[in-house]
């Protein structure tokens, strides 16, 4: 994910125009966690939120 406005214009136009944009060059870039990951952190935010399951069988790494 690149956080900085600019940035993000200036890889989305390096896209449009159909070459790469490399990592070094962006220095706001942040790496996510695996789609897998992000899901269950979801899950233990739902949990937490709405105390619908127990937490023993949820856990934050």
């Amino acid at each position: 994910m690149v956080t900085d406005k600019n940035q993000a214009k200036q890889v989305a136009a390096t896209d449009k125009a159909g070459g790469t944009t490399q990592i070094d060059d962006i220095s706001s870039a942040t790496f996510l966690p695996s789609t897998p990951v992000l899901n269950q952190f979801i899950k233990v935010l739902n949990v937490q939120v709405n105390g619908t399951t127990p937490m023993k069988n949820y856990h934050l790494w």
